[in-house]
Formats: structure tokens, C-alpha cells, sequence
């Protein structure tokens, strides 16, 4: 009797938030890709000796069409074979193929697992480390197998998968009952810690040494990438406060507000949304001239999104920065869409960096960047300025501020500088 057939077909289906960390990938060449910072590269695809052009295009490609259709390791080292062979890639150096495709495929699933842990973490609040554990694991690595830590644990922001090239370990999202259930110990923060651990080829105690992920490997690609959005689903209703006694303008020996020199003029800014109505501009019309200019400004597409390397750290800018729910674009409240020009510079070429810490009710610090621009009007007095915040590398709020716009009551010098003004924390960068 013949086997019957199941009328259904199954296939494999690729991980949306995978393909979708992949498509918003900047390609660069080597140099600039080294120079960034760690989380900087998440966000980057780079590849030593091989420079900016078609063939890191066809590379690229082929790891996309990996992560899409799931071909194979083989399929992949045969369509790059003519960029491999020429750079000797080959025998001795066939690692480094294999460490291409293994460490960027392995990147992108944990980045994408991180979305979806993130967002069950309300149910599912501990992740307990899964490595391996076969003759090639690295002792470190499966030293830490089977642990269990809370989801916002801070051993995450270091030892969240991959931790070194070509590193196979994993993450498992558990629910409290499931703790209870396994008889599991949730675990304290254990990063860099003193451990002994054990070679799992001989099974013999190693020399103890520092519990720290491989070198380049000390971050979280998925909270670089996502971590505005995750954050929001981990720290839901938690509102933070800047820190009391934070150094200042004054500690850093800068001039205060009021005596700035030397500011750049103030910049030619659109029209405002009233000077728009007049012109017959609906609101509509104007929010889409407004969504216009900021994509023209960044050099972004209609829904994307793109990386700016600011002094070595991310920044990363799309058009969710300007729109609210239903894509509503939000820049026409408050006037702010006529200083789309400004935006630009506060991003790429501030006036000043900060690194703020804040902290939250129960006391847990997180640490906001800010960047400040100013510009000087035809008088001598400070015309305006702008702040912009960044968490997680990811442009989270701005608010310009503007002197000649007749704002009641407006202050600078008490913005800027007062107690709890805007220059305040670590100040990484000045003009």
C-alpha cells in the first residue's frame, strides 16, 4: 500500500526580527568599521580586507539570502568563492570564512531572540544561559550553563549571546513557576567574578581567572539595537530622575549660558507652521513637507532608518523619531518641524556631549547621553539652543529652545546650568 502524502507543506520560516535587524545594517569599509565602538558594530557590517563596494555588497547578500531562505554554509563560501579565493581564503585561511558567516548568522538570530525575550520578559522574567557543552564549548562559557538571572539583570548587558567568534551558546526565557518547578537558583550579577573552570575535553579544573566574555564580545547586541523599545517593555511605568550634585558647567570651567562665544549663526530654519497655514498649508500638508525635510536632512528612505558614528558611539536616527501612534508625524506640535535643519547638527556635530546618570525609584542607574548645540541671533545675547537624548544609542526625545521665538518666561542660563539643568553629568566632548 503506497504511503499517502500530507496535503500540507511545511517550510522553515525566517525570523522576522532577524531579517529585519539585517535590512537596517550600514556597510562600511574596514577602517571605518574598526573605528567604532562596540554597539556601534552591531548596527554596522564590515569586513576585514574586503573595502566598501561591490564585493562587500555580494557578501552581504548572501548572508541576507542566509537569514531569508536559510542557505547553507556551503552555498554561502560558494557564492562569495571568487572574493574569498582572491584574498587567499583558502586551506589555512578557510577560518576565516567560516568565522564571517557563523558569527554574523548567529549575531542576527540573538538579536532578533532578544526582540521577542524582551517582550514576553512580563511573563517569562528569568533567562537562564544555555551553552553547548561538547568538547569544543569554551571553559568560561560553559561554566556558565544552566545559570538563571533575572531578564534586567546587569549580567546581560555583558554575557548576552554571542560572546566570542563563532560562539554557539544560547538563552532560555523561563516563567517563576518553572523556576520553582527545576529547583533552579536565580543568580546575582556574576560578571567578572573569580571562577575555576573546568576544560570540557578532560573534564579537569582550570586555573581560576576573571568570568568576562571573549575580547570585542563585552556588550548586548540585542539592547543596542533595541534598546529603547525593550527598555519600554522592561521598565514599564518607571519614571527616572537625574542624579542630586552632578558636576556642572562651572566644575568643567566652561562659560556659563549667558557668556558663550564664538557660537555659530542661527541657522536658516523652515518655514513655521503658522507662516505654512498662511500659505494655505493644511496641517497634513505640513507635516508632510516637515517629514520630507527630515528625511532629506538624515539621508534616510520612506521607513527606514540609519546609524551616525558620533565620537566612536552610536547614534541611531529614523523616521519613528518624528511620528506618534498610526504613524502621525508629531514634529508640528510645538512648532518644532521648522527645526529640522538644527536636528541634524545636534546629531552629528554637537556643541557638547553629556553623559547624564539617571536613576529610578528602587535606585537602578541607567546612562543617558545628551547633546547640546547653540547658535548665537544678530545680537550678542544667546539666541537658543537644542538637547537632544539618547538611550540605548537610539534618539529618544528633543526640545529646542528659542529666545526670539518670545517664549514667556524663558530662561537659558537656568535651563542650561541651574541645578538640575541640562549640563550636567560627564561632559565627553566640547567646541
Amino acid at each position: 500500500m503506497a504511503e499517502e502524502k500530507s496535503p500540507f507543506i511545511f517550510e522553515p520560516l525566517p525570523m522576522r526580527e532577524a531579517v529585519e535587524f539585517w535590512g537596517d545594517k550600514v556597510k562600511l569599509p574596514p577602517g571605518e568599521y574598526r573605528d567604532l565602538a562596540i554597539d556601534a558594530k552591531v548596527r554596522a557590517f564590515g569586513v576585514s580586507g574586503i573595502a566598501k563596494g561591490r564585493e562587500l555588497e555580494t557578501v552581504f547578500s548572501s548572508l541576507r539570502r542566509a537569514l531569508v531562505e536559510g542557505i547553507s554554509f556551503g552555498e554561502f563560501r560558494k557564492e562569495c568563492r571568487e572574493i574569498f579565493r582572491r584574498r587567499g581564503w583558502y586551506g589555512k585561511g578557510a577560518w576565516r570564512v567560516d568565522n564571517i558567516f557563523r558569527t554574523n548568522i548567529q549575531t542576527a538570530y540573538h538579536v532578533g531572540r532578544y526582540k521577542q525575550l524582551a517582550g514576553a520578559a512580563k511573563d517569562r522574567p528569568y533567562w537562564m544561559y544555555d551553552a553547548v557543552n561538547d568538547s569544543r564549548t569554551r571553559p568560561l562559557h560553559a561554566a556558565l550553563d544552566g545559570k538563571v538571572f533575572p531578564a534586567d539583570s546587569s549580567f546581560w548587558d555583558s554575557w548576552y549571546p554571542p560572546n566570542g567568534y563563532r560562539c554557539r551558546c544560547g538563552v532560555v526565557s523561563l516563567t517563576s513557576g518553572q523556576v520553582k518547578d527545576r529547583g533552579l537558583d536565580v543568580s546575582e550579577d556574576i560578571n567578572g567574578k573569580l571562577i575555576e573552570p573546568v576544560d570540557p575535553k578532560t573534564g579537569m579544573k582550570l586555573p581560576a581567572r576573571l568570568l568576562v566574555p571573549d575580547e570585542g564580545f563585552s556588550g548586548n547586541p540585542g539592547r543596542s539595537v533595541w534598546g529603547a523599545l525593550v527598555d519600554g517593555v522592561l521598565k514599564e511605568g518607571v519614571k527616572l530622575e537625574p542624579f542630586p550634585g552632578l558636576k556642572g558647567a562651572s566644575d568643567y570651567r566652561l562659560p556659563d549660558a549667558a557668556n558663550l562665544k564664538k557660537l555659530p549663526s542661527a541657522p536658516e530654519l523652515l518655514p513655521s507652521l503658522d507662516e505654512l497655514k498662511s500659505r494655505g498649508m493644511s496641517n497634513r500638508e505640513a507635516a508632510r513637507l516637515y517629514e520630507e525635510e527630515f528625511r532629506k536632512a538624515f539621508g534616510i528612505e520612506k521607513g527606514g532608518e540609519k546609524l551616525f558614528n558620533v565620537h566612536g558611539e552610536p547614534v541611531i536616527v529614523s523616521e519613528r523619531m518624528i511620528t506618534g501612534k498610526g504613524g502621525r508625524v508629531k514634529i508640528t506640535k510645538g512648532d518644532l518641524g521648522q527645526y529640522v535643519p538644527l536636528f541634524k547638527k545636534t546629531v552629528t556635530d554637537p556643541d557638547e556631549v553629556w553623559i547624564t546618570p539617571m536613576a529610578d525609584d528602587a535606585g537602578k542607574v541607567v546612562l543617558r547621553r545628551r547633546h547640546l548645540s547653540f547658535w548665537r541671533g544678530e545680537d550678542e545675547n544667546i539666541a537658543g539652543f537644542c538637547v537632544l537624548d539618547i538611550d540605548g544609542g537610539v534618539w529618544s526625545g528633543i526640545s529646542v529652545y528659542d529666545v526670539q521665538a518670545g517664549q514667556t518666561g524663558f530662561d537659558g542660563a537656568s535651563l542650561l546650568d541651574g541645578e538640575n539643568g541640562y549640563r550636567r553629568g560627564i561632559l565627553l566632548k566640547k567646541r
